[in-house]
């Protein structure tokens, strides 16, 4: 009876393990997904300022600029989705765990408690889903500004 429930700790912990790393793994690419929408429209953007384009170059700088932006309003959500999957499913895993092993469940009380969000959202909910449609309103109000003038 032991053994048997020493192979189902040691299984539980083996998923649990191999869970987290993908979780990390995940987390890293949302990262760095936000970081390369960042630099990309901030150079298309200091291109744009700085540089003396034609007419036709700089609208396919605003159109890339447009496009990254409905692309990165896309991935956001669905980081954000993959984002709220994962932490359901952490604290699934963690149900049949003594309470010091629950890693996850600890750190979401002790956020709660030490650190509350800032403006109502955690800062995953402004990088996924408001930053992305604030880009593409300045790239409209860019592009709106190129026709016109």
């Amino acid at each position: 009876m032991a053994s048997i429930q020493s192979y189902e700790t040691s299984n539980l912990v083996k998923r649990r393990d191999a869970f987290y790393k993908l979780v990390s793994r995940e987390i890293e690419l949302l990262n760095q997904r936000t970081n390369m929408f960042l630099v990309y429209n901030t150079i298309l953007m200091v291109g744009l300022g700085l540089g003396r384009l034609n007419g036709a170059l700089s609208l396919v700088v605003i159109g890339s600029g447009l496009l990254s932006s409905f692309i990165w309003i896309y991935l956001g959500n669905l980081g954000l989705i993959l984002e709220d999957f994962f932490w359901d499913k952490a604290y699934m895993l963690e149900d049949d765990l003594d309470p010091d092993e629950k890693i996850y469940s600890q750190f979401k009380v002790q956020r709660k408690t030490t650190r509350r969000y800032r403006f109502f959202w955690r800062s995953s909910v402004y990088i996924g889903r408001i930053l992305p449609p604030l880009w593409l309103l300045t790239w409209g109000v860019v592009l709106v500004t190129a026709l016109f003038n």
